[in-house]
């Protein structure tokens, strides 16, 4: 339990540190561009790709704190042996939507290993690390809830 408490607030730094970052960009941007008379030329790329990162973390903390859009009143009228069948199921469909998200995301990643950035100096796999790095968090979490649910309908 203290693993869990340790990656949330970990995903939640992250995404905090994700968020000042993509802001304190645009600002410097604004600053550079409209005061100073001399864009930043690699500000909207990089805030671009921060946005990325700080979806993929956004899609994880929510989907770790069970917080996705669900219809639960189907899921409260069904007997307990239907309702542990499709939280099974649910699960089973994130884990593969992680194992398609995770291949396809070291595919693009390996890919892009050597294509940089246009105006920045790391490669695209950077960018791309995401996918993978997310997929497996999401891949965790399901089999946490499956397992959990599956003792907890035991108990």
């Amino acid at each position: 339990m203290k693993l869990d408490i340790f990656i949330d607030r970990a995903l939640r730094a992250v995404a905090l540190f994700l968020f000042i970052a993509i802001f304190l960009v645009v600002l410097a941007q604004v600053f550079f561009r409209y005061l100073l008379n001399s864009p930043l030329v690699w500000s909207e790329e990089l805030a671009r790709y921060l946005f990325i990162w700080l979806c993929f973390t956004g899609w994880v903390i929510a989907t770790r704190a069970d917080h996705h859009i669900a219809i639960g009143i189907l899921r409260q009228r069904l007997p307990p042996l239907l309702r542990r069948l499709l939280h099974a199921a649910i699960e089973a469909g994130h884990l593969l939507l992680a194992a398609l998200l995770f291949w396809n995301g070291y595919l693009l990643l390996m890919r892009n290993l050597s294509v940089g950035t246009v105006t920045l100096f790391f490669p695209f796999a950077v960018v791309y690390a995401i996918v993978p790095a997310a997929s497996l968090l999401i891949a965790a979490s399901a089999l946490q809830r499956l397992f959990e649910g599956s003792r907890s309908e035991a108990a």
